[in-house]
């Protein structure tokens, strides 16, 4: 049913249009989850995964004011938001026997003085929606930036790699809860390993999406 459809039937006082609408005891609507989490993002050429192009070490220690990548919005003020909604990491290196790597993520909560560098071109942000054609948003995504240690949180699992020169290992990590960068905002991830053999290229999947101002 549309919404005219609903509106025109309260107005109307007709019967059926209160059919399958229920109402919990607090006042929440019932609603039925007709698509996934996030299609109609993806069908409207919201939704772009970046990543780097080489791998780079991973570090052994906590991270702080070093980010293995960062992804910052470079929209003016008022603009869209980025909302990172999953990190990933694929390993391509690894000259210990065993070992394990996982992410870390960092949600930094000022503007940087400097706009960082746009480390990877355009042509490298692939939408999720098959011929959605080429990225024209603001996102800029720097590699072995300097940021700010607004402290680094785990995100996901840890994943072993149980061979030397084992690779092809990769994590995937959907955000349970998404990371909401409005413009001027920037979000930091690093790879942390048992060893530093371990190498892997990190990315993210995010939508840059107008969002009402808070």
């Amino acid at each position: 049913m549309s919404v005219e459809s609903f509106v025109m039937g309260l107005v109307r006082g007709a019967r059926n249009t209160w059919d399958g609408l229920s109402v919990s005891p607090n006042g929440a609507i019932y609603t039925i989850k007709d698509l996934p989490d996030n299609a109609e993002l993806v069908n409207q050429g919201l939704v772009w995964s970046v990543g780097e192009a080489s791998a780079t070490a991973s570090v052994i220690a906590p991270p702080t004011t070093t980010a293995g990548v960062l992804l910052y919005n470079d929209n003016p003020d008022g603009g869209p938001s980025l909302i990172v909604l999953a990190a990933f990491a694929l390993q391509t290196a690894s000259a210990a026997a065993v070992g394990m790597y996982g992410l870390s993520q960092v949600v930094i909560m000022i503007k940087p003085a400097t706009k960082p560098t746009a480390d990877i071109a355009v042509a490298s942000y692939k939408g999720l929606k098959s011929l959605q054609g080429p990225y024209g948003g603001k996102a800029i995504f720097d590699l072995g930036p300097t940021v700010v240690d607004d402290l680094w949180k785990p995100v996901g699992n840890n994943e072993q790699v149980t061979l030397a020169s084992a690779v092809g290992s990769q994590l995937y990590v959907p955000l349970v809860v998404p990371v909401v960068l409005p413009p001027g905002g920037s979000y930091g991830l690093e790879c942390v390993s048992s060893n530093t053999s371990i190498q892997s290229r990190l990315g993210v999947v995010f939508a840059e999406v107008q969002l009402r101002q808070a």
